[in-house]
């Protein structure tokens, strides 16, 4: 169980520096699209461990592929990851379907965090053509 943690989180530090890395180097293009991101978390009976399925409104004709990134707006520091999707001419990413490293929210028992979900639509030369994002609140309350 260690050992499994260490590497879980030995992955996740790694990842980080990666997205810290390749942020440095981001390509984008002159004029980056606004795309409208919608997601919900997911329903009951699949684990949080797979990504949402995003919906997504405005991705530009020529995405190649789509780049996830998942942030706990609360806890900045805890790298939840993300992932890649190809673009298959549908503006959806199902869920459980991101290729990459990604750890759903889980914030401590009792406590409410606002995590962003963060979509760049890329083109075939690895630069950002669009870009949305979303924020909710994990748990949802019921109101």
């Amino acid at each position: 169980m260690k050992s499994t943690l260490f590497w879980r989180h030995l992955l996740a530090v790694l990842s980080l520096l990666l997205l810290v890395l390749a942020g440095g180097c981001e390509k984008r293009a002159a004029e980056v699209t606004e795309i409208k991101v919608s997601f919900e978390w997911n329903p009951k009976g699949m684990p949080l461990t797979a990504n949402p399925e995003i919906r997504m409104e405005g991705v530009p004709a020529t995405t190649h592929h789509f780049l996830v990134e998942l942030i706990d707006l609360d806890l900045k520091n805890f790298n939840h990851g993300g992932g890649t999707y190809p673009y298959t001419g549908t503006p959806v990413i199902p869920a459980g379907k991101l290729k990459g490293y990604y750890l759903g929210p889980h914030p401590p028992v009792g406590v409410v965090h606002q995590y962003r979900f963060t979509v760049k639509a890329m083109d075939v030369n690895e630069r950002v053509i669009g870009e949305g994002r979303q924020t909710r609140a994990f748990p949802e309350t019921d109101q």
